[in-house]
């Protein structure tokens, strides 16, 4: 009889514990932005990374399970503009891991549509485990990813 119980119990106990794993999918990556302006966050410019409008002071998420959402990705930054595309990108130029974070700090100033709008900005990225894996300054990106891992 009781080992009916302990059996049952066993049984419970791993039902409650795949539902906890399965109820809500967890965030592959995190990016913070504490700057003063909306950006365009980018995993890579890749078509099925992540591509989010971030306004200052608010956060987004890469959800686990999306294709492009698999962490040691390069997460680049531009300003939001209304009107179309911004050509003033910059990168962070230490991958973003599973189940990272990384967080901007700074302020972009002046005109927006200026090369220099957002140079002050700099970047932390922590890994899964919150150890700081970089700290510093964000660089200029002018060109394209020559390989996109899950296009």
């Amino acid at each position: 009889m009781k080992l009916r119980y302990a059996a049952v119990a066993g049984i419970l106990a791993g039902v409650f514990f795949a539902i906890g794993l399965f109820a809500s999918p967890s965030s592959a990556y995190c990016v913070y932005n504490h700057t003063n302006a909306k950006l365009v966050v980018c995993g890579e410019a890749c078509l099925k990374c992540y591509n989010e409008i971030i306004k200052g002071d608010h956060h987004g998420c890469c959800p686990g399970g999306h294709k492009g959402c698999g962490g040691e990705t390069f997460i680049t930054i531009y300003p939001y503009i209304s009107d179309g595309p911004n050509d003033h990108k910059w990168f962070v130029p230490v991958q973003v891991t599973n189940h990272g974070w990384v967080s901007l700090f700074g302020k972009c100033k002046g005109d927006l549509d200026s090369k220099d709008y957002c140079s002050d900005v700099t970047a932390k990225v922590h890994d899964n485990d919150g150890k700081v894996i970089y700290s510093g300054g964000l660089y200029r990106w002018d060109g394209k990813w020559s390989r996109c891992k899950h296009d």
